[in-house]
């Protein structure tokens, strides 16, 4: 499993809450991998789930309303371009 999941599932099941530090040293440490390896983990949480909040100078944290985008189905922009088609 990578970290990216890992560090996901933790979030969906609420072992990390809302506002909790994801900390880049601690995570390093858990995984044995490069901080550099971490902040692509978090900036894939930021791009793919809205989960994470990075605060310059702070570090990232835990959205408090995190939304998981569907990974099937129609995107937003598919259904706002059907929704226009039928309403001129």
């Amino acid at each position: 499993m990578q970290i990216y999941e890992v560090v996901r599932a933790r979030i969906e099941s609420g072992k990390y809450p809302p506002h909790y530090l994801i900390s880049e040293v601690r995570v390093e440490g858990e995984f044995g991998v490069a901080r550099v390896t971490i902040r692509k983990v978090t900036a894939k949480l930021r791009e793919t789930a809205s989960s994470s909040v990075t605060t310059l100078g702070m570090g990232s944290f835990v959205s408090p309303r995190t939304r998981t985008r569907p990974t099937s189905g129609p995107n937003r922009r598919s259904e706002v371009s059907a929704i226009s088609a039928t309403h001129p």
